[in-house]
């Protein structure tokens, strides 16, 4: 992509980017995307490189306005992109029966709100245990503001998602 950038438009190396390099932060993410940041680091760091060649920055260009430009999530976004949409797949009964085991609805009232698709989220003693599945997913969706968690379409999900995330790089 580098010796493209010369050559190619930006909507080319675009499409260049959600052809090579996009496929391969997506894949089984809900898995390894809880990974410590320190082992991340690599990928977060790629992501941003082709990010500046895309838009033909500098290297040492502010990454957050390039991410808002071209509407693109970053790796930790695209994590609890698919994480929120795995949970929203688990109470729509969109997944296989082994995976309606790691999460359990919060059957207590909640106050103050009409919709109470909250989970149960278990205790944690270790780091490890704070950023498995089981525990992240409940702690993401219930953190997400209630318009979000009451959608009732997958398309219009994954938009409010990636718009409230988005929010966040400004």
């Amino acid at each position: 992509m580098c010796k493209l950038r010369s050559i190619l438009p930006s909507s080319v190396l675009l499409t260049l980017y959600y052809t090579l390099i996009y496929p391969y932060l997506t894949y089984c993410i809900v898995i390894w995307g809880c990974a410590n940041m320190s082992t991340l680091h690599k990928l977060v760091i790629l992501q941003k490189r082709a990010i500046r060649i895309v838009t033909c920055s500098s290297y040492l260009a502010a990454s957050n306005p390039l991410f808002v430009r071209l509407r693109l999530l970053k790796l930790s976004d695209i994590y609890r992109l698919q994480l929120a949409v795995f949970m929203f797949k688990y109470l729509n009964f969109l997944v296989p029966l082994s995976c309606r085991v790691y999460f359990k609805l919060n059957n207590a009232p909640v106050h103050h709100t009409r919709v109470s698709h909250c989970f149960f989220v278990p205790s944690f003693r270790t780091i490890i245990r704070e950023h498995c599945i089981t525990v992240s997913g409940p702690r993401l969706w219930n953190g997400l503001p209630l318009s979000i968690r009451s959608c009732n379409s997958f398309t219009k999900l994954k938009q409010q998602i990636t718009n409230h995330f988005m929010s966040m790089y400004i």
